[in-house]
């Protein structure tokens, strides 16, 4: 199934593309876990009182957007092999949602340190775990929270942050929880041949 320009499908096994984050409750012996420091990143910088957490063990991403219009992210520096993006054709990502819109951050190297490209992940809500893909080319430039009226190709090599975000204009106060399984680069999106 497809919604806003992503492929959603029920998860099966993961394919080998580099395992970017994995979380502790979704590792064997022959897939372990990957963890990521996690920043967390709210409103709370410009008064607003939103909160949000990222379990290394579960994969959650749990919080609350506190007032309209607030949002939380959590990100984490990549560090290895896990920064060279230039190869990949876009990003996997195994997760259940509680249906509200998410977004998959992805800082680039860049001499613009703000910007960051966006894959926005909306899935029913749904306790069952699914796979989003998301092709380089449906990441939208964003700088501060807003979407740039220049957009650029994601053709970046090397990436030095990955998150994920919640919120921002629009949105509605509440809980929200996001679990994320696994996050992959992928060599090939939406079943295609590399």
């Amino acid at each position: 199934m497809r919604r806003a320009g992503v492929a959603i499908r029920q998860a099966t096994e993961a394919l080998s593309d580099h395992v970017v984050f994995r979380a502790a409750s979704h590792a064997r012996a022959e897939r372990p876990a990957v963890p990521l420091q996690w920043a967390v990143v709210t409103d709370a910088a410009f008064g607003g009182r939103s909160s949000g957490s990222m379990d290394n063990e579960t994969g959650a991403f749990a919080g609350e957007i506190a007032q309209a219009d607030g949002y939380a992210a959590v990100q984490a520096t990549l560090v290895g092999a896990s920064r060279r993006v230039g190869d990949y054709a876009g990003a996997a990502v195994r997760l259940r949602t509680d249906g509200r819109a998410y977004a998959l951050n992805v800082t680039p190297e860049s001499y613009l340190p703000l910007e960051l490209y966006q894959g926005f992940i909306v899935a029913g809500a749904s306790r069952e775990w699914v796979e989003a893909e998301l092709p380089w080319e449906r990441f939208a430039l964003t700088a501060r929270g807003f979407v740039k009226e220049e957009q650029r190709e994601f053709d970046t090599e090397f990436a030095v942050r990955v998150g994920v975000s919640v919120g921002g204009k629009g949105s509605k106060p509440g809980p929200f929880r996001l679990d994320v399984a696994e996050v992959r680069w992928v060599y090939a999106v939406g079943g295609a041949d590399p």
